[in-house]
């Protein structure tokens, strides 16, 4: 019997929130914090009927933090959980990562799709806990085209996410 897909797991950086690998302190802090682009239309539509997880390595924040920093950019309250690595006790692609989060949110695998930008990280990782995978390569990433048979499906912009969802969805487990 097919399961349901219930929630959506997102990576936070550089796949909700844009990073900049050069700053080194809480995104928070930061004079500017900005959406990728299309991710606030695609959450919207995706809210909607899924549960929304942020699901973090974050070095220079904590959940706390990381929320702050959503709430600046007036997304915080579509995400129903946040976690990130140092809250579950193991960083991705770690299975500890995978089976912790699933345990507070209380979901199975098949219950559930990951969407990230890290093909190894949050792709391979994913996978392998048996979470179905969405990766999102934008143009003018570094793409590795050895790994895309890891992703289940990818999405060049965030603006194809909701007809992804939909497809992953509709295919049962």
């Amino acid at each position: 019997m097919p399961h349901t897909i219930k929630a959506l797991l997102f990576d936070w950086g550089d796949t909700v929130m844009a990073d900049d690998p050069a700053k080194h302190e809480p995104m928070v802090t930061w004079e500017e914090v900005r959406l990728v682009p299309y991710i606030h239309p695609a959450l919207l539509q995706l809210h909607k009927d899924y549960t929304l997880c942020i699901a973090s390595n974050a070095r220079d924040s904590n959940a706390e933090l990381m929320c702050q920093a959503l709430e600046r950019v007036h997304v915080r309250h579509l995400f129903r959980y946040a976690y990130t690595s140092s809250e579950l006790g193991a960083a991705k692609p770690e299975p500890l990562f995978f089976s912790s989060l699933l345990a507070k949110i209380g979901l199975s695998p098949a219950e559930c799709i990951m969407i990230g930008n890290d093909l190894q990280k949050d792709i391979a990782g994913a996978r392998a806990a048996g979470i179905r995978t969405i990766w999102y390569c934008p143009p003018g990433s570094l793409v590795a085209t050895d790994g895309r048979h890891l992703a289940d499906v990818i999405v060049r912009s965030m603006k194809e996410l909701p007809s992804a969802v939909r497809l992953l969805a509709s295919k049962g487990s």
